[in-house]
């Protein structure tokens, strides 16, 4: 019996040629069904191009084995589609290659000429080992193979209209602009869902980075930069791709500096995981945040020598500016020790927090120094008026510390500027020889009171003192705000009452002694409410439309007034409320102009006095302030106060024209989004509560009412951003170790460049709280991942203040 036989080169070689291969005994035979996998027949069937359909045209770029074109293909209704052709036998090069490159393409095209055969057989395991990978892919964010053609030899692949991320990357660079950082979390995002697809297959990708990230959608540098523009980022080049067994996998391939440095240590010849794609990731990061490639002015060899001794690129102080969970990714996916880095699985379910992109600055304080208070600086940007009547916010944060001891030690204030979202100024100072207590922003002053029943009176803009005063008795302040629709401030103390000075220090400036012409700058009240006897936690202000008709003026429940001053009172059809909050759930209504009382509700619409409300103080009360339109009385958001209570876990947003309560949420009803039933198998120390929604942990500790949100701060360290009518929970963040203590509205002015249009007031939220909490930590314990800003471990027991992007939570 005689055997004949084919080599498979020779079976490949008809197939480019589109020959028949000829036997002795049975004459011309069809390759198709002598050798179908020399036509990929075997792996993809009827994937194969005519080349009569397929027009190539310009030079796109060099992948890693090959040229690409753009082509076109026609399909079979006769219209033509735009494709990309990879070609691995062809090996131009573009005009503008580096010498190094070039000199490579011309050894590869003279080795085809002088070996065909093995040229084209090596190109041939190219192809089928690319698409062995990529025909049982379906993912959005991979690149989709159309099919193949034999002769032009090449693949068919999904047309990128804008090219190669890297591309992209360098237009920034050249126009001087940085990503945005909702663009940068796209980037991140889908790249890290399409490795997690490909490592759910069990496919090592090896060779991540932005040249082999192919663009569909992306801004351009001159653009707004919003965050609705859309992106769209796709994988490709699976050149080097391989499956991997459970075990792992071994091999060299890759590019020096992405590669992690148990390839690039043991040469590929020891087994690795997955993990070394998330070492690439975090490479990858870093060409979004630098916009260049890592080392890209060092040799291979250099470079190798640089990621084995654990080395990593460098970052300038604008690259530390961007979002701190991207910078803290990025140190976390390129750790030294493979096991310390994230799955891709938890990249992208990290990267795809609603927070991920919007932490934009962490500072930190002494352990042994406590944030007592804290108030933003009258507004330098806009004009705009909240719900209270007062101007916009502004960009400086005036922060009141002491010891932690409160019985010793003198008031300091850290006055931090922001711009751009991050604090560009600190200034320090030092008030007096007690702790202050509370401070409330005053046009373009702040006044401050201690725990001694000193008020002082400091310029917001030099920082220096321009009056104080002193209450005449032993009674403790507990709250202050300014009424600025009565020009009051108001001082709440412990036994009920409420003093109200004149908001304008000038009428403070008194002459005792007519022979001297220096006034004496000393606080005096003008109007006294005597109160109930119940101390007065919280306070807040709001304009109401007067009432119609003949109804009942307000009970008048105390006033000794001392009011001397002609004083303007509003002409228009609005009368000013103060509510105040006390112990037992009451909630006291006064009219703002006369400081009578109007009225005595329970925070919680139970009766007042009831037994329910006994245990209970109303901690917080606010109405709505704003970064940009002026809240009108008429929009329900105006006439809307949100309460909450201690010990207590709801906020409570009440009507306050109807004086009734409309909505609620229960924060002990919404757990952080990584702290779910997994966290349940983690031992939990002696003492401590196992359940993290419980009532001590689901506390309500801070609240924040500012444009269309309310933001609402936890003693677990969380914050719920929500609604603020609806009380719709969007997100839930857990950024602090313990309790969010407070949380503060911040803008910043708009910064125009010459290469982007004008950008609007930025909206940013400030919360302070005990330690500094990553993405990462309730996946991975509690040890927070150093973020790369400064470098360093927080501790629990630090202070904490982090400043957030505070745009269209909803989205």
């Amino acid at each position: 019996m005689v055997i004949y036989s084919f080599e498979f080169e020779e079976c490949v070689l008809a197939a480019y040629n589109s020959e028949p291969v000829e036997c002795t005994v049975h004459g011309q035979l069809e390759l198709k069904e002598l050798a179908p996998d020399a036509m990929f027949e075997d792996i993809a069937p009827n994937m194969n191009i005519k080349a009569s359909d397929i027009t190539r045209g310009k030079f796109l770029g060099k992948g890693t084995f090959g040229s690409v074109f753009r082509g076109e293909l026609r399909q079979e209704s006769g219209d033509p589609i735009t494709i990309a052709m990879k070609m691995p036998l062809n090996n131009e090069v573009g005009d503008e290659a580096p010498p190094e490159e070039a000199q490579m393409a011309a050894a590869a095209m003279r080795a085809l000429r002088e070996n065909p055969t093995m040229a084209l057989n090596d190109a041939y395991r190219t192809v089928r080992q690319e698409m062995a990978i990529l025909l049982p892919l379906r993912h959005q964010n991979i690149v989709s193979l159309l099919g193949y053609c034999l002769n032009p030899f090449c693949m068919v692949l999904e047309f990128a209209p804008q090219g190669a991320l890297d591309r992209i990357l360098a237009n920034y660079k050249r126009a001087g602009v940085r990503l945005n950082a909702y663009v940068m979390q796209k980037c991140i995002v889908q790249c890290a869902s399409a490795l997690k697809y490909l490592h759910r297959h069990h496919i090592i990708y090896r060779d991540l980075k932005s040249e082999n990230i192919l663009v569909w959608s992306f801004p351009a540098p001159s653009g707004p930069g919003q965050l609705q523009h859309q992106v769209t980022i796709k994988l490709a080049d699976y050149g080097i791709s391989r499956s991997a067994a459970l075990a792992g996998m071994k091999g060299l391939g890759g590019t020096p500096g992405f590669m992690a440095p148990e390839i690039e240590k043991y040469v590929g010849k020891e087994l690795y995981t997955d993990k070394v794609d998330s070492f690439s990731f975090g490479m990858y990061i870093y060409e979004l945040v630098t916009l260049h490639q890592p080392f890209n002015d060092l040799n291979p060899a250099q470079v190798k020598q640089l990621i084995v001794e654990g080395h990593r690129p460098p970052l300038t102080a604008k690259d530390k500016k961007a979002p701190v969970f991207v910078l803290d990714l990025m140190a976390w996916c390129w750790q030294q020790e493979a096991d310390r880095r994230p799955p891709s699985h938890h990249i992208s379910l990290l990267s795809s927090a609603t927070e991920f992109p919007r932490l934009s600055d962490v500072i930190t304080f002494d352990k042994q120094l406590g944030i007592n208070c804290a108030v933003t600086a009258g507004s330098r940007v806009s004009q705009s008026r909240g719900a209270d009547d007062r101007a916009s916010v502004g960009s400086e944060v005036w922060l009141c510390r002491s010891e932690l001891n409160a019985g010793i030690g003198t008031g300091k204030i850290s006055v931090l500027s922001y711009s751009r979202a991050r604090c560009y100024h600190k200034k320090e100072f030092f008030v007096g020889k007690s702790c202050i207590r509370v401070a409330c922003s005053v046009g373009s002053t702040v006044w401050l009171g201690t725990e001694s029943g000193t008020l002082h009176v400091f310029c917001a803009m030099t920082y220096k003192q321009l009056c104080q005063g002193s209450i005449r008795s032993n009674r403790y302040i507990l709250n202050m705000i300014h009424v600025p629709r009565a020009n009051w401030v108001l001082v709440a103390l412990a036994d009920g009452s409420v003093l109200a000075y004149n908001d304008n220090i000038s009428n403070h400036y008194h002459y005792n002694d007519p022979a001297v012409e220096t006034p004496v700058h000393e606080l005096l009240p003008n109007r006294v409410y005597t109160g109930n006897g119940i101390p007065i936690h919280c306070m807040a202000a709001l304009p109401l439309k007067k009432p119609q008709g003949n109804e009942p003026r307000p009970e008048v429940a105390g006033d000794s007034s001392e009011d001397s001053d002609d004083r303007n009172s509003p002409c228009d059809e609005y009368v000013c409320e103060v509510w105040c909050g006390q112990e037992k759930g009451r909630i006291t209504i006064l009219d703002g102009e006369e400081l009578q009382k109007i009225c005595t509700k329970s925070a919680e619409d139970h009766e007042p006095d009831s037994s329910s409300q006994r245990e209970h103080s109303v901690s917080h009360i606010e109405t709505c302030q704003t970064t940009g339109t002026t809240i009108s009385g008429d929009d329900p958001v105006g006439r809307s106060v949100w309460v909450a209570l201690f010990p207590g876990t709801r906020v409570f947003r009440w009507d306050a024209l109807e004086k009734k309560i409309v909505r609620s949420v229960d924060c002990s009803q919404h757990p952080p989004r990584f702290e779910g039933p997994a966290k349940a198998k983690v031992p939990v120390r002696r003492g401590a509560d196992p359940n993290p929604l419980s009532a001590s942990r689901a506390q309500v500790n801070s609240l924040l009412a500012v444009d269309k949100e309310l933001y609402i701060g936890t003693s677990f360290g969380c914050i719920l951003v929500c609604n603020n009518l609806s009380l719709m929970v969007y997100t839930i963040i857990r950024c602090h170790d313990e309790s969010v203590k407070h949380l503060l509205p911040l803008v910043t002015t708009p910064v125009v460049t010459p290469h982007s249009a004008s950008e609007q007031t930025k909206a940013l939220v400030l919360s302070c709280g005990r330690g500094y909490r990553s993405l990462g930590a309730s996946l991975y314990g509690h040890t927070s991942y150093p973020s790369r800003r400064s470098g360093k471990t927080f501790l629990k027991s630090e202070s904490v203040v982090l400043v957030w992007l505070a745009d269209v939570w909803e989205s």
